[in-house]
């Protein structure tokens, strides 16, 4: 009977009371406990029936353990994560991190992150009605959206995909500094793509929306959003090769923005894999580009009271009229290069240690719409999809993608435009903004208002 007992999995505080315990136990000048809990639901609509529906929940947890160096300042940092929550499973992976932490070599930048003094802020990222919602109101979210963008245009002839997502997940972060850290987020995103065809064309058009509370989500009206994509592609075609003015929409604009976030990573500065290593204090942009990371923002999904080592979230200011004024920093290279951490070190799961790496990146937004920017050419491009976008070189800046969306003439956008190919620099492409919209919108993480830059290089027909 004991020994089934202690063979069951453990509560989160009950986990991380016995991993504690095994710490303690250890020989050790410090210690780091991670937990992670994942619950996520996922809906999938096709032909106004449930496609898919899959509920799944996970839990793991990862320990950094400090020993002492030869050199008094220096520490070893051993790593080891499980995925199994019991005693047994517990002990083995201290014993792992252990034998680990001796074998690395001691570091002089290491350190256990101290409580912050001035606690952590609260933001509202969390939605305590989510157990509330029934699963057929989480249905309805997915047969909603595909009916938005079948009811939009009789020309919408299939939805390729019709998505509702929600996760809701809990970090609980515990060291022996006396740092002990709970946060918990919900987040709630539908998204779409419909296809449109017209005789033998076939268009497809995605749209998407994602909040951290349910009820601010519109599933319908991101179906007809995304069936007007599909519908206004039909008939695309390319134009001439040549230099033009473009106007990005704020969702291009923003997985550029996303490229970028390699670029700031004091990590990638320090090993020279930067383009922006030696620029620091620098004109590298337009005078109007002003770029932010900001763990406090809600309007981006990485909003979070504390980064991955238990650091207080901040807004931090990258670029300023143009010119870059500082880097993303986790507290080991903040050491390393004479600096302050900027509360920027994330982890994406339990299986890898933390890294650096941004929170909330983003354009800050002018003044008017996205419309406004389209006014001001007398003859380009309106960009609404890059297709390729990852295969971008993050160390040089370097990109090569199709581009399509619309021909701006007089300043009206006139006929669908594809098969277009746009290629160069980030750096070329942030130098030439020449004016920027108020409609900041995120993708994710990276976000932007809609973008007018002065002239790009086209390739088409």
């Amino acid at each position: 009977m004991t020994l089934a007992r202690y063979e069951e999995n453990l509560s989160e505080e009950e986990a991380l009371n016995e991993a504690e315990k095994y710490c303690r136990g250890m020989d050790l000048s410090g210690w780091e406990i991670f937990l992670l809990v994942e619950r996520s639901l996922g809906i999938e609509s096709k032909d106004q029936k449930v496609e898919s529906l899959i509920r799944a929940e996970h839990s793991g947890m990862a320990l950094r353990l400090f020993t002492r160096g030869r050199v008094g300042s220096e520490l070893s940092v051993g790593f080891a994560y499980a995925t199994d929550l019991r005693p047994n499973s517990l002990r083995a992976m201290a014993e792992r991190a252990e034998a680990s932490a001796r074998e690395v070599t001691p570091d002089p930048f290491q350190e256990v992150t101290p409580p912050c003094p001035d606690g952590i802020p609260g933001l509202d990222i969390f939605d305590p009605g989510i157990h509330g919602i029934s699963e057929a109101q989480k249905i309805a979210q997915a047969l909603a959206l595909e009916k938005g963008a079948l009811c939009f245009d009789p020309r919408i002839r299939m939805v390729r995909s019709a998505e509702y997502e929600e996760v809701d997940d809990e970090v609980y972060l515990k060291n022996s500094l006396g740092l002990d850290l709970h946060g918990r987020r919900t987040l709630f995103s539908v998204s779409l793509i419909a296809v449109a065809e017209q005789g033998e064309e076939a268009q497809s058009g995605f749209e998407f929306d994602f909040n951290y509370k349910y009820d601010k989500l519109n599933s319908e009206e991101i179906g007809a959003l995304a069936a007007a994509k599909a519908v206004g592609l039909l008939g695309a075609r390319p134009t001439s090769t040549g230099t033009y003015p473009v106007v990005l929409i704020p969702e291009v604009g923003a997985e550029l923005v996303g490229v970028l976030g390699y670029a700031f990573s004091a990590e990638a500065v320090c090993k020279g894999l930067s383009w922006l290593k030696d620029k620091l204090g620098k004109a590298v942009f337009s005078p109007g580009v002003n770029i932010k990371d900001s763990g406090l923002c809600l309007q981006g999904e990485g909003a979070f009271p504390f980064d991955g080592e238990g650091t207080r979230s901040r807004e931090t200011q990258m670029v300023e009229s143009g010119r870059l004024t500082g880097f993303l920093f986790d507290r080991y290279y903040a050491r390393k290069m004479d600096c302050t951490t900027t509360g920027n070190c994330v982890r994406e799961s339990i299986d890898g240690p933390p890294r650096i790496g941004p929170t909330n990146l983003y354009l800050q937004p002018g003044k008017g719409t996205t419309r406004d920017l389209i006014k001001q050419v007398s003859s380009g491009m309106l960009v609404e999809e890059l297709l390729g976008i990852h295969t971008a070189n993050p160390i040089t800046g370097e990109f090569s993608v199709g581009v399509s969306g619309k021909w701006i003439e007089r300043g009206q956008t006139t006929h669908a435009v594809t098969g277009m190919a746009m290629a160069g620099t980030l750096e070329d492409i942030f130098q030439r903004v020449e004016d920027l919209a108020g409609d900041l919108r995120f993708v994710g993480e990276s976000g932007s208002p809609g973008i007018l830059v002065a002239s790009v290089k086209l390739s088409g027909i």
